[in-house]
């Protein structure tokens, strides 16, 4: 906390607090309400992590600007922050000036990126090669099934229905599926479907 504050010393910039231990994180957001969270990707050993804590942090407060911080930039974990509500993704080696000017962009409300997250981005959401191989070689039995019904345009409830669970566990495997197909919308699922022959254009 004395190297953060220091390092901020002549900005506008406050450090309320280091909490080094993961659970204690949520309460001392809430009590502490900050206008930006720091927060690592990975505490030592701990099962929990940056993503974790960036989920239950979201479904407290839902416009918690929180700032990942990781020592390795990996291009999926890249992707998953953002996805998933995080402001900014940086890795720990960044510059002074560049994390004022983070914290700064991201406590306006503002998404923030490098100017390499930028281009792993955009090559993970455009440049990426269809996966070629079977359907059956990249999904479960179980998404394979769910894989089926959804890009058939079948409703989640019809889905929960048709294979007896819940519709909470319908929305999961559509995130999985989605993941592991690489895309991000239902009509993709579709066109995935048409290509490996599942349902016609005439359907």
């Amino acid at each position: 906390m004395e190297g953060l504050s220091m390092a901020f010393s002549d900005t506008d910039i406050t450090v309320l607090a280091h909490i080094p231990n993961v659970d204690e994180i949520i309460d001392a957001y809430q009590r502490l309400q900050p206008d930006v969270l720091l927060c690592d990707i990975k505490f030592g050993q701990e099962q929990t992590g940056g993503l974790d804590i960036l989920k239950q942090l979201l479904t407290v407060d839902a416009k918690a600007k929180v700032i990942l911080l990781s020592q390795y930039d990996q291009d999926t974990m890249i992707k998953q922050s953002y996805n998933l509500g995080a402001r900014a993704f940086l890795s720990k080696s960044i510059a002074r000036e560049d994390l004022i000017t983070a914290i700064q962009k991201v406590a306006k409300g503002e998404l923030y990126f490098t100017s390499d997250n930028a281009i792993t981005l955009a090559r993970m959401t455009y440049d990426k090669a269809p996966d070629d191989r079977a359907l059956e070689e990249i999904l479960s039995e179980k998404e394979l099934e769910a894989f089926k019904l959804i890009s058939d345009g079948f409703s989640d409830k019809e889905v929960a229905t048709k294979l007896d669970v819940t519709t909470r566990t319908v929305a999961n495997l559509k995130e999985k599926i989605k993941e592991k197909l690489n895309v991000e919308r239902n009509s993709s699922l579709t066109k995935i479907a048409i290509r490996h022959g599942l349902i016609s254009m005439d359907d």
